[in-house]
């Protein structure tokens, strides 16, 4: 029997450990992969996932829902009376800021 790791543990990033290896960590196995993907994504994943829409379809009229990483927005039209917001990821990174400031209060 061998002492070697397995071959997949060689291609397992490490746990960060700091904000700086965190964020490279993110770019290299997260940003780079959806850069890669995007061209075709949309082509992939044009089916809504049925217990997704099952999940939607729960919600009475006039429902807000933030989608967060909603993708393509394939979920958009599912149903007319729930007020979907998709894709607002500066409105996150403002919603945060507001939270951070109503704690320091």
């Amino acid at each position: 029997m061998s002492s070697s790791s397995p071959p997949h543990q060689s291609i397992l990033p490490t746990i960060p450990k700091s904000d700086l290896d965190a964020c490279q960590l993110e770019q290299e196995h997260v940003h780079k992969v959806y850069n890669n993907i995007a061209h075709n994504f949309s082509d992939t994943r044009h089916k809504p996932w049925p217990r997704v829409v099952e999940f939607l379809r729960s919600f009475p009229s006039h429902s807000l829902i933030l989608d967060v990483g909603c993708g393509n927005g394939k979920y958009m039209n599912i149903r007319n009376d729930l007020m979907m917001v998709t894709k607002l990821v500066s409105f996150l990174n403002l919603f945060v800021i507001f939270i951070d400031w109503l704690r320091s209060k």
